[in-house]
């Protein structure tokens, strides 16, 4: 599929476009969770403004942005644990009793 053309005249692929494109939410951002939850999958960015202009101390708001999505940044680059259906346990079971 060709798309827009570039600089040189040459038809870029879709492929090309996305690697290319940035991904910011710009809504449904009320709280800075909500940063932070948008970050980890891979956002670039969000843009809180209402959430910022409408607390009741934006600037305290606005720090707690900052940090939620430097935290969300970072768990993306981290890595994420694989999903599990059920629950698994983490720590050494071998020797330990069963109660009934």
């Amino acid at each position: 599929m060709q798309l827009v053309a570039n600089a040189i005249d040459r038809p870029l692929t879709l492929d090309e476009v996305v690697l290319a494109s940035r991904l910011i939410l710009g809504t449904g951002i009320g709280a800075a969770s909500d940063a932070a939850l948008a970050m980890e999958p891979g956002c670039d960015g969000v843009l809180p403004t209402s959430a910022v202009t409408r607390a009741e101390h934006p600037a305290r708001m606005a720090e707690a942005m900052r940090l939620a999505v430097e935290a969300g940044r970072l768990a993306y680059a981290a890595g994420r644990i694989p999903r599990r259906p059920h629950a698994t346990a983490s720590s050494p079971t071998g020797g330990l009793p069963w109660l009934a």
